[in-house]
């Protein structure tokens, strides 16, 4: 198993990845809190239900992924708890797919479609609702509930399609 370097505990600065999706994703933020407690607060503050469709294990970084698997332990736990993998999760309705694959070379990475937004609430792993609400109680919570986080609401218009990606491919 590779030895964590202090390389992989700096985070990486996502501010052009940010720049390059304005107009292209209708919602975004950062995974500080972990990534149930970022879908929960994007699903919530959106008024949609977001389902990861994508294995757990694939979301992982590939020193996080062996060491999970050398300790024989679910994936759910790595990608719920606040480890400090600063990563971008937004969303991109089918319209702009497009544009999505026009602004890659700028984003630095790959992006990872983690899964789905749809009319509803709440977050699903698989068919498995999540409450998230009690996982990444930080400051980005209340900023958010501040109004200072935007996204485009659910509401009237249909958001089964909206497809919700993580920046960074798992090296």
């Amino acid at each position: 198993m590779d030895e964590f370097t202090e390389d992989d505990y700096a985070p990486p600065v996502r501010i052009a990845v940010g720049r390059a999706l304005r107009g292209v994703a209708s919602a975004a933020m950062d995974t500080s809190d972990g990534l149930v407690a970022t879908l929960d607060q994007l699903a919530r503050l959106n008024g949609v239900g977001i389902r990861v469709e994508t294995a757990l294990s694939g979301l992982l970084h590939r020193k996080v992924e062996a060491l999970r698997a050398a300790a024989r332990q679910p994936a759910f736990p790595f990608v719920a708890s606040c480890h400090g993998e600063f990563e971008l999760v937004f969303a991109v309705p089918p319209d702009r797919l497009d544009q999505l694959d026009g602004v890659r070379a700028d984003l630095g990475a790959e992006p990872l479609r983690i899964g789905t937004a749809y009319a509803g609430d709440g977050i699903c792993i698989g068919d498995t609702p999540i409450d998230g609400a009690d996982f990444g109680k930080s400051s980005s919570l209340r900023h958010s509930e501040a109004g200072q986080s935007r996204g485009a609401k659910g509401g009237d218009r249909e958001v089964e399609s909206i497809k919700a990606f993580a920046m960074g491919t798992p090296p």
